[in-house]
């Protein structure tokens, strides 16, 4: 919970810079779609390196949909689903995120397929016409596999055209 709180924090630090090189208009709604690298930290386990394309619903205020598919040099394969509520702000929003996870690993006997849960934060944030800085922040539980653990990502998104 501990790296929760600070990369978080961090989020919001990093959000409030971003948002005064911009203008002050909330993002457009609509979809946008990214792409982060970045790390998975868990309790005794190694560092590994993820990549993820996310799939994000832009409602400003409101709750929309926020998908998810990351490969982990591990060789693990995840997939979250779920809902975001989009807390926006002029230039960014910070999603907080929550829903239901699978994650698939190979092995000489068969893949394994642990299903279990993920909640987490995100910021988007404006950096030109139609680009966003995607930061994200996700805890994964696996019950039926005995994991959890931590995944922080960055990356880059397309924002949606405004409507003029």
């Amino acid at each position: 919970m501990r790296w929760f709180n600070v990369v978080l924090a961090g989020l919001l630090v990093l959000g409030a810079p971003l948002q005064a090189q911009q203008d002050t208009t909330l993002l457009a709604d609509g979809t946008s779609v990214g792409a982060t690298g970045g790390v998975l930290l868990g309790e005794g386990a190694p560092l590994l390196a993820t990549v993820s394309l996310e799939a994000l619903a832009l409602r400003a205020h409101a709750t929309g949909g926020a998908l998810s598919l990351g490969l982990v040099s591990s060789g693990l394969f995840e997939c979250d689903v779920g809902v975001a509520y989009n807390a926006s702000l002029p230039g960014s929003t910070v999603f907080l995120k929550a829903g239901v996870s699978a994650a698939v690993k190979g092995g000489s006997d068969g893949p394994y397929t642990y299903l279990g849960a993920h909640v987490g934060a995100a910021l988007l944030a404006r950096i030109g016409e139609r680009t966003g800085l995607l930061l994200d922040l996700t805890g994964h539980v696996y019950p039926s596999g005995g994991a959890a653990f931590w995944t922080i990502g960055i990356g880059l998104a397309s924002l949606p055209r405004a409507m003029r």
